[in-house]
């Protein structure tokens, strides 16, 4: 997959690399101090090359942390912390049905810190995510529910929602990234039928801490907002069905109809 975590002192360095955007290593002697660049020998083997110290090091080799698939009943997750996979923290499929999570973290890892694939139903309450490329990202079908979560500091979105119907409730978003969110419609099945996606937030803490705007961007979604704080956020809205009750953007009533 073309994916590679070096972890300098107990953090992730990921060169700049993500899912979606995969730029070529520098030269080995242009590498900076606490860099690396991977030169592949064939299919299954390479050079890794490391400027600087070697003596607290390690190699990112795990896919996923916990792997869920089809079938899998009313399981409870507490006090998991997942970090440092080639894919993802948490990473559900299948028609996998009363999941719940607890006391969890998911965080630098190459892909999400949580994502829930096809008709999958979750639970996550007092959940942390930070420093993937996206924090949670669920798709399909999918049903989840997140509670005093906490989702911040991801490459390229914060909260993902392609498909489905997803609530937060008393949760943080903290964007330092591309966007804070982004919700759209889904294609599910060997067909790729279009499904339609849903989001609730109630109480929830949504703000940028780049300095510039975060895009929050809803495309053809059902959006509404209640008790909600929004801080150094850009709303781009199109051809949703959108309510907002006692909620603010920056400070000001947040306005937005259906």
């Amino acid at each position: 997959m073309d994916r590679h975590l070096l972890i300098v002192g107990g953090k992730a360095q990921r060169m700049g690399r993500t899912p979606a955007v995969r730029p070529n290593f520098p030269p080995p002697d242009q590498l900076a101090s606490g860099q690396f660049a991977w030169e592949p020998a064939d299919e299954k083997s390479g050079w890794l090359y490391v400027r600087g110290p070697i003596d607290d090091l390690e190699w990112s080799v795990r896919m996923n942390a916990v792997a869920i698939e089809s079938g899998n009943r009313d399981l409870t997750f507490r006090n998991l912390n997942c970090r440092h996979a080639l894919n993802d923290g948490f990473n559900i499929h299948g028609n996998s049905q009363g999941l719940r999570f607890e006391g969890i973290s998911g965080y630098e890892n190459f892909d999400e810190g949580f994502s829930a694939h096809e008709t999958s139903q979750c639970r996550v309450i007092d959940g942390h995510f930070w420093g993937n490329d996206n924090a949670a990202a669920d798709v399909g079908e999918s049903e989840t529910a997140y509670e005093r979560c906490e989702f911040r500091e991801s490459v390229s979105v914060d909260v993902l929602f392609q498909g489905g119907w997803h609530t937060l409730r008393d949760c943080r978003v903290i964007s330092t990234g591309a966007k804070a969110f982004s919700i759209t419609p889904g294609l599910f099945g060997k067909e790729k039928r279009r499904t339609p996606v849903a989001c609730g937030l109630t109480n929830c803490i949504i703000r940028s801490q780049s300095g510039a705007l975060s895009p929050f961007v809803a495309i053809e979604a059902a959006v509404d907002f209640a008790n909600c704080e929004l801080e150094g956020i850009a709303l781009q809205i199109q051809n949703c069905n959108t309510s907002a009750v006692g909620s603010t953007l920056d400070g000001q009533p947040l306005h937005i109809g259906r």
